[in-house]
């Protein structure tokens, strides 16, 4: 389980350490401050050896790739104020060690190289022709992200793992991965980012369930279900026409589409069958609670919890919601077991520097903050 992230010149962290995280990390904060640069950074962590995996985070987001069509660095979005010439780095401590990835933008060198200009681009000065400085153009270097991973642990010195050079050239990603240390490939657990895409929902339910199944798993499914609606008895998947829907037994004299129940039905389920279907695993959800009823929101945390605790998962999700945070304190006072189960941060700024400023909470502060009023979120 992850135990505390470390970030330095990532996107807008100058510097960022959260610590003491747990089965369930809710990170909470006003817009703007972050949140979701968070779950990239994991994302990205967890999926350093592929090379196509920071397009992948940009396609999730903007839905399009327009850097890599235009032959452009697509990795420059993630430096600290896009300023590629310092480099990043990702820390993750476990259990057992901590693992830092540092990215560095780096230009290949060429023995022979063509420089050219034009004659508006010299002067003549005492019959000497001098290049002007801004001058110096025309030379083309490929440039590449190069990605170095060490290994820290308590008992031994840092050790490297992988040196990592990703190559893009026009529309072609390519990675030269070497592993450093012999013996045993260090392995990065598989991490999910689950979209608020309808689509994509709905077909991450349908390749969820069929997995569900096959492995003689729907009745546990339903049973996590029921914690958010107390109605569906039964779930199955129906193909009409090549099209795959997935229909709800609600007590009605016929089954209900998924779509007729509603966007938070669909996305607390997307969760709770990708919670099921994954194991060992990151799963990352960004504002957990869009779409979703309040009064549903503390059934769903539960059972994600459970999942999780039985498929040695770990959650990292992101809220600017008051219910989220009043689901967890009522889940917690409710259950104690809960509160070693859920961590919770607030991102949000300095006002006097505007600095990123990271502030972590036990469930009793939480309770005790709601109770007066105060804002936590």
């Amino acid at each position: 389980m992850i135990k505390s992230i470390e970030l330095k010149r990532f996107k807008c962290f100058k510097e960022l350490k959260l610590s003491g995280q747990k089965t369930l990390s809710v990170i909470s904060g006003r817009n703007n401050t972050g949140k979701t640069s968070i779950l990239d950074a994991l994302f990205a962590y967890h999926g350093v050896k592929n090379p196509a995996n920071l397009i992948n985070i940009t396609h999730f987001r903007k839905g399009r790739v327009t850097a890599l069509e235009q032959g452009k660095k697509f990795w420059s979005d993630y430096f600290y104020g896009m300023d590629d010439s310092k480099p990043f780095e990702i820390s993750v401590l476990d259990e057992s060690s901590k693992i830092t990835q540092i990215y560095n933008c780096a230009y290949e060198k060429k023995e022979n190289q063509d420089i050219s200009f034009s004659l508006n681009q010299i002067e003549a000065t005492e019959g000497n022709i001098i290049s002007q400085p801004a001058m110096v153009g025309n030379i083309d270097r490929n440039a590449n992200l190069e990605i170095k991973i060490t290994e820290e642990k308590a008992t031994k010195r840092k050790e490297d793992l992988y040196n990592i050079t990703i190559k893009s050239r026009k529309e072609e990603i390519n990675a030269n991965i070497n592993q450093s240390r012999k013996g045993k490939e260090f392995k990065f657990r598989t991490a999910m980012m689950i979209t608020t895409s309808k689509n994509i929902t709905k077909d991450t339910i349908i390749n969820n369930l069929s997995g569900i199944i096959q492995k003689k798993k729907k009745e546990d499914l339903i049973g996590y279900v029921k914690n958010i609606d107390s109605r569906i008895n039964d779930i199955a998947i129906s193909s009409i026409n090549n099209t795959k829907d997935v229909y709800l037994d609600i007590g009605l004299s016929e089954m209900t589409e998924l779509s007729m129940m509603g966007e938070g039905i669909a996305r607390a389920l997307a969760f709770i069958s990708s919670t099921i279907e994954m194991k060992n695993s990151i799963i990352l959800i960004d504002e957990i609670e869009n779409g979703i009823h309040f009064s549903a929101i503390e059934g769903m945390i539960k059972s994600l919890i459970d999942i999780s605790k039985n498929n040695n998962n770990q959650i990292f999700t992101t809220t600017h919601s008051g219910d989220v945070i009043r689901a967890i304190s009522k889940l917690t006072e409710k259950e104690a077991k809960y509160e070693n189960e859920i961590s919770y941060t607030r991102i949000g700024r300095d006002p006097n520097t505007n600095e990123i400023r990271v502030e972590g909470y036990e469930m009793d502060e939480i309770s005790y903050s709601l109770e007066n009023n105060w804002e936590v979120r």
